[in-house]
């Protein structure tokens, strides 16, 4: 298998006698750009894994980023979250969600052995810390949606209820029903009454037989 892959290294200065502490876990010292092993578990503010031995005063090559080996304390399976486990800068599953991070183990290992992890620095603070925006911010949008779609079909809802009683009122609209009727009832009693007029009738009948009567007179004559 081929060695663990650098990604960063950065180069500080050891605050003390580090030939003792390759793959161990360091924090920042004292001074800027110096380095020194952590005060204890769950130690905060960790610049990464020590890669070599110097002693005080010497070069320490930090690896921030990439694949490291590093000293196991208790029993660690493969995926587990680390966190310091002690002074001695060894690392641990991480416990708690506060303090620092440092990334995944990338195979499993006993108490004491060393193993490759994967380094990913991750500095929580605060009691309860919890990585649940992205849930929170779905359920805010899910809601916004939702609140957006009731609306929405509410105000179509009202829409079709307004159309329907408009058409409602203008199919069942007596005054319209009751003047149609009443024209066509009018048309129909004016053409019965030219029909039926007794007096053109009549008037046609006498003018007949005046006719009739004269001619016959004439013609005895």
């Amino acid at each position: 298998m081929p060695g663990p892959r650098n990604i960063l290294t950065v180069q500080y200065t050891a605050e003390e006698d580090l030939t003792n502490s390759q793959f161990r876990a360091v924090v920042h010292g004292t001074n800027a750009g110096g380095c020194a092993l952590p005060a204890g578990v769950n130690a905060p503010r960790v610049v990464g894994i020590l890669q070599n031995q110097p002693v005080a005063g010497g070069d320490a090559a930090v690896r921030k980023l990439g694949q490291s080996l590093v000293y196991a304390v208790g029993a660690i399976q493969r995926g587990d979250i680390l966190e310091v486990a002690d002074a001695a800068g060894g690392v641990q599953t991480a416990l708690v969600n506060i303090g620092t991070y440092l990334g995944m183990a990338e195979e499993a290992a006993a108490d004491g052995e060393e193993f490759r992890m994967f380094i990913n620095l991750i500095e929580v603070f605060g009691a309860g810390v919890t990585f649940s925006s992205s849930s929170s911010s779905s359920s805010s949008s899910s809601s916004s949606s939702s609140s957006s779609s009731s609306s929405s079909s509410s105000s179509s809802s009202s829409s079709s209820s307004s159309s329907s009683s408009s058409s409602s009122s203008s199919s069942n609209s007596p005054s319209s029903s009751s003047s149609s009727s009443s024209s066509s009832s009018s048309s129909s009693s004016s053409s019965s009454s030219s029909s039926n007029s007794p007096s053109s009738s009549s008037s046609s009948s006498s003018s007949s037989s005046s006719s009739s009567s004269s001619s016959s007179s004439s013609s005895s004559d």
